[in-house]
């Protein structure tokens, strides 16, 4: 795993707990051409951040996902 795939888990954990991890593998597969979320890097941030926003506010509402997104994003 990345660093960068590490430190995203990280932030991930607090807001998703134990499905942090497989929440952010549908992400980075689903939305970013098949990308592994381990193999992340900081130029891919942006757009995981964009679609952890998307999808995040489905469960946990716009303002709790729209901090976590920008947590992942200045990760840069």
């Amino acid at each position: 795993m990345t660093d960068t795939a590490q430190k995203v888990l990280a932030i991930a954990a607090e807001y998703l707990g134990p499905g942090a991890e497989k929440f952010l593998d549908r992400q980075t597969k689903g939305h970013m051409d098949n990308q592994e979320f381990e193999l992340i890097e900081p130029f891919h941030l942006e757009k995981l951040a964009f679609w952890v926003n998307v999808s995040a506010k489905l469960t946990m509402g716009k303002d709790k996902a729209a901090e976590f997104a920008r947590k992942i994003n200045e990760l840069k």
